[in-house]
């Protein structure tokens, strides 16, 4: 047996990616048929400029699995619509280009962990690399690697938005590991104004409950948790605090895949303040800075199912969402008793279309779903150039063609561009129209060291 040895740890340099390296990258992938064949005969534009890239990321929100051929069942709670698709899926978008997928999201336990497991046996069959989700906490969260002729490429996905039953845990002793996703917990906690806290100090006292518990500066009043004071001239404030267990866990694997790798992306999935805020969570705004911070060279965020801006952090791009690149929910065939029920629907009075654009219609009825962009990104001596090109997901079109990405025109076009460039100016960052596109160019020396 070897004697112990003393080490000092210390930081490992790492060469940059080769220049001439292209990345593209888009957001959620609701991509629940196998579609390669008819968007080369009908967008060959988009495909061409999908295939135009070294590399191509996505995240992949649905399970793939075979109903009829496999033992799973859908959980008891979804990420919102218990999303399926067949296994063949997988190879269709590697047919597509991509080459790296986040399985890091809310949708991935909704049909159980032999669902995930089922959907990353696919996507691995399939020669396409994943991260974000594992048998175990720590291989959710671990690194994976793509090697290119230009150098390698590290990905670590996590995601802020899940299902309880869906986070990875590890091992401990005789208790096996738990598959699932790479997921940070977070707390919402309300800063409330005097009276309102009164009010809400008093209903604890008289409500003896498990779920109530009283305090001098926060209580917690049916699970909620409240601070005593808003800010000033507000009505009030909410706030998530993440879990420091888990971020730290997430930061070490950005640093680990950083040197390990000549580029690092970070995904991060966020449905989080909600679906209708164009900004992130100052919560997850602040763990993608920190990702840049532990080594990220480009953080791609998604998630709620619309545009968020563009930042740049010590001269690194954080996307914080770049939207849907298929949303196809509304050509599910099937689903499970639990959607009918939530919809207050009976099962054989509609189709489930019928049911599910019904829906739809409501909780997705924003003018900015359907609407996401494609980023592509070119590595070069003289430093990175974003582009990012934009998205119609047919708000105009009906039934199984809604959904379905395009590359949008005309005065579509305009409005995705002014909004991108809106959304980036609120975090300082000047976006370029070029045409029907927007572009970002970082120099060389633009990165500044953590």
């Amino acid at each position: 047996m070897m004697p112990g040895t003393d080490v000092e740890i210390d930081d490992v340099p790492r060469d940059p990616i080769r220049p001439g390296f292209r990345m593209g990258a888009v957001g959620d992938l609701m991509y629940l048929r196998p579609m390669s064949a008819t968007l080369a005969a009908t967008r060959p534009d988009l495909v061409a400029l999908l295939g135009s890239v070294d590399l191509l990321f996505g995240n992949l929100e649905t399970m793939l699995l075979d109903l009829a051929g496999s033992d799973c069942a859908p959980a008891a709670e979804s990420g919102g619509t218990w999303l399926v698709a067949e296994p063949s899926v997988a190879p269709d978008l590697a047919r597509l280009g991509f080459g790296l997928l986040s399985l890091a999201n809310n949708h991935a336990g909704d049909w159980g962990a032999r669902g995930l497991l089922d959907t990353m046996a696919a996507v691995r069959a399939a020669g396409i690399v994943a991260a974000g989700a594992g048998r175990s906490w720590s291989g959710a969260v671990a690194p994976r690697y793509v090697d290119t002729p230009h150098g390698r490429v590290a990905l670590v996905a996590a995601t802020t938005t899940f299902t309880a039953a869906s986070r990875a845990g590890d091992a401990l002793g005789e208790v096996p590991a738990r598959p699932g996703v790479a997921a940070i917990r977070s707390s919402p906690v309300a800063s409330v104004p005097e009276g309102l806290w009164d009010e809400l100090a008093r209903f604890v006292a008289d409500n003896p409950s498990f779920l109530n518990e009283s305090g001098a500066e926060e209580l917690r009043a049916m699970g909620g948790r409240f601070r005593h004071g808003a800010p000033d001239g507000r009505s009030g404030e909410v706030r998530y605090e993440p879990d420091p267990e888990d971020v730290a866990a997430v930061l070490l694997a950005v640093r680990q895949a950083r040197q390990n790798s000549n580029l690092v992306i970070f995904s991060l999935h966020s449905h989080e303040p909600s679906n209708d805020d164009t900004r992130p969570a100052p919560f997850a705004a602040d763990l993608c800075r920190r990702a840049v911070e532990a080594g990220a060279d480009l953080v791609v965020g998604h998630g709620p199912h619309q545009l968020r801006g563009v930042e740049v952090h010590k001269g690194v791009p954080i996307l914080h969402s770049l939207g849907d690149f298929a949303m196809m929910s509304n050509s599910l065939d099937v689903v499970p008793l639990d959607t009918w029920r939530s919809c207050r629907t009976e099962p054989g009075t509609a189709t489930v279309p019928e049911l599910l654009n019904s829906r739809n219609r409501v909780i997705f009825s924003s003018d900015n779903v359907l609407e996401s962009a494609l980023a592509t990104l070119r590595w070069d001596e003289s430093g990175m150039c974003l582009v990012l090109h934009p998205l119609d997901l047919g708000r105009d079109r009906a039934g199984a063609a809604r959904g379905v990405p395009d590359l949008a025109g005309g005065p579509r076009a305009g409005r995705i561009i002014d909004r991108l460039v809106r959304l980036s100016n609120e975090f300082g960052t000047t976006l370029t129209r070029e045409g029907h596109r927007a572009v970002l160019e970082l120099p060389a020396t633009a990165r500044l060291s953590g």
